[in-house]
């Protein structure tokens, strides 16, 4: 069965993984993605498919790699010099190491891979901040510069809203005000923005929003 989600882009479900009281099973391939790259586009495999499947904890290196190249990228006129410096891979890897391992209801992984080469991420579980009122918090969500413009954003994200163990309770994620692009892009994923926060970390404070889907 193949259902065309954006221009360009041919999406074959292939596998739905089980919406089980843990999540998906760590590694399960939930679907494929036949992509047809713009010119400006640089793929290492381009005619390969892109499939997004539940992380696997040998990956989580990878994804603290992944993770420090877009925050820096993205936030790099607005994130303090300090913060630079110390949110690097070494500071990253705990999370992604517990993430990958992280068993509790509504709780999960999920990567974007096109022939062993990590496109994408998308993580979130339990949020413990009294902003997210009991929602299902989307911990991070992050793109490689190489695979813009091709939907992996997209997909990452109904990963996890079609996620019934993980959206039951309502999901919500943070972003930072100035990431236009962003909060345009989570609109378009049918997100509302419902209220502000100030990040309390001792490295920058910044302003975020809070974008819900209930």
């Amino acid at each position: 069965m193949t259902h065309r989600f954006w221009q360009g882009v041919s999406v074959q479900l292939l596998m739905i993984a089980a919406n089980v009281a843990c999540g998906p099973v760590r590694g399960e391939v939930i679907l494929c993605v036949e992509t047809t790259p713009t010119p400006e586009t640089f793929l290492p495999y381009p005619e390969a498919r892109v499939s997004i499947r539940t992380g696997r904890p040998d990956e989580a290196d990878a994804l603290a790699k992944l993770h420090v190249d877009v925050w820096r990228a993205t936030y790099r006129d607005y994130a303090s010099a300090e913060a630079f410096k110390m949110l690097d891979e070494a500071k990253r890897l705990p999370y992604w190491q517990d993430a990958l391992l992280d068993k509790r209801p509504c709780a999960g992984v999920f990567v974007a891979e096109q022939d062993a080469s990590l496109l994408g991420v998308v993580s979130y579980g339990p949020s413990q901040h009294e902003s997210f009122a009991g929602r299902t918090e989307i911990k991070h969500l992050y793109v490689a510069e190489l695979a813009r413009g091709l939907g992996v954003g997209r997909l990452l994200l109904k990963a996890v809203l079609d996620d019934e163990s993980a959206a039951r309770p309502g999901l919500a994620l943070a972003v930072v005000r100035q990431n236009n692009s962003a909060r345009r892009f989570y609109k378009k994923m049918g997100g509302a923005e419902i209220g502000t926060f100030i990040d309390p970390g001792p490295l920058w404070k910044s302003e975020n929003i809070i974008v819900a889907w209930d």
